[in-house]
């Protein structure tokens, strides 16, 4: 009888250790899932928020000599010849020290050019460097991805358009920048682009905002705490059977 008895009790355990099992499986598959249920969500969210700051600005080419105040003009250059950074540079840095609304003519090889200043005041403008700029290259694209510039130099034609400065550096790193495929002479749409250069880099190429990673990590953590919240804990092992 007690042989039967303790038959009964092993086989009662095992059977509740299976269910026991079975059980935790079925938990920790369930919390699993919901575990990375709520990762996958908050890097969809995280995803959504970059890319709604991935945004796209339209410059305006101010074809008047002496410019007015268009937005982010800094100046412009009639003739726009010859057509070389170093020769953008220059000009940039004739702009700077000019009044606003002033002109000051610059040598340039056979000659000289005109540079003009816009009626828009800007602070921290910095000498034009042609180290690490970036060319347009063949059919020049009228799209351009900032990566952290301060000077944008569009050219528009050869001897006959102009040439426009644009200050963009307070615009943010990772913006794309539209400029006009045409402009200067009549209706300010004759002259095709010939190419645009981006000067003086800021430092901020493919570093994000702090605002960015703030959220970012903001998102991990809440993924690994509520991962951790779900995880089922380890299941204690079965206490042995005292023998009778």
């Amino acid at each position: 009888m007690a042989s039967l008895v303790l038959k009964g009790v092993k086989a009662l355990a095992l059977w509740t250790s299976e269910i026991d099992k079975k059980n935790n499986k079925q938990k920790s598959d369930r919390n699993m899932k919901i575990s990375v249920k709520i990762c996958l969500g908050a890097l969809a969210c995280a995803c959504l928020v970059l890319s709604a700051r991935a945004t796209t600005i339209d410059l305006s080419v101010d074809p008047n000599f002496p410019p007015g105040s268009t937005p982010y003009v800094l100046g412009n250059v009639n003739p726009p010849e010859p057509a070389d950074p170093t020769d953008y540079a220059n000009y940039i840095n004739a702009m700077i020290p000019l009044a606003l609304g002033g002109q000051v003519s610059v040598p340039v090889s056979g000659g000289s050019d005109n540079v003009y200043r816009s009626e828009n005041a800007f602070s921290g403008l910095t000498t034009a460097t042609i180290i690490g700029d970036v060319l347009s290259t063949g059919n020049p694209t009228t799209s351009i991805l900032d990566t952290g510039f301060e000077y944008l130099v569009g050219k528009y034609d050869g001897p006959n358009g102009g040439l426009e400065v644009w200050d963009i550096a307070g615009i943010a790193a990772g913006t794309t920048i539209d400029i006009p495929e045409n402009a200067y002479g009549a209706g300010n749409g004759q002259y095709g682009l010939s190419g645009w250069v981006l000067m003086n880099g800021t430092g901020s190429q493919n570093v994000p905002d702090g605002g960015s990673t703030a959220l970012l990590l903001g998102f991990a953590i809440s993924g690994l705490f509520f991962a951790r919240r779900y995880m089922p804990s380890q299941p204690k092992p079965a206490r042995a059977v005292r023998r009778i």
